[in-house]
């Protein structure tokens, strides 16, 4: 598959923000996420550039894609150990990213977290049913536990 030609270059991000030892801090550094590859999929660049940004800062390696094409390229070129998707995306939907990783051998096993604020429960669990739920506004501490959890469960 040729990238397409609208994808913009792909980054890693490392946590710009300074270091403190926080209650908060210590609490999600026994989370286990450092160093953990995190492919964060949502249309809305503040969105994402905030979820990218707080899992950078707790020592998550954080790679970034808006659309459903863009994730595909990602998947393809990076390694990734964990995806988090939005739903409600234009052309192609978070459920469509899914079904073309389920499709993949290499990708298949990679764990996701769904993040909507439209789905219901019933639907995601339906439509990605080895998907980690999470409903919109996200608690940013509760994602960064369900990164953990099913980086840690992927594992085994």
């Amino acid at each position: 598959m040729t990238p397409p030609e609208d994808v913009a270059e792909l980054k890693t991000q490392r946590a710009r923000l300074p270091r403190t030892r926080s209650s908060s801090h210590a609490r999600t550094a026994t989370c286990g996420v450092s160093d953990v590859r995190v492919l964060i999929v949502d249309d809305h660049d503040d969105t994402r550039r905030m979820f990218a940004e707080y899992l950078a800062w707790h020592g998550a390696l954080t790679l970034e894609a808006n659309s459903v094409a863009e994730a595909l390229v990602v998947l393809q070129r990076e390694v990734v150990h964990v995806v988090v998707t939005d739903v409600a995306m234009p052309r192609e939907d978070g459920y469509a990213l899914l079904a073309r990783m389920d499709a993949a051998p290499a990708w298949a096993s990679i764990p996701r977290i769904v993040v909507s604020g439209h789905s219901s429960v019933m639907e995601a669990s339906e439509r990605a049913p080895r998907a980690t739920y999470l409903k919109k506004p996200i608690d940013l501490d509760r994602l960064l536990e369900a990164i953990a959890a099913s980086y840690a469960h992927a594992e085994r």
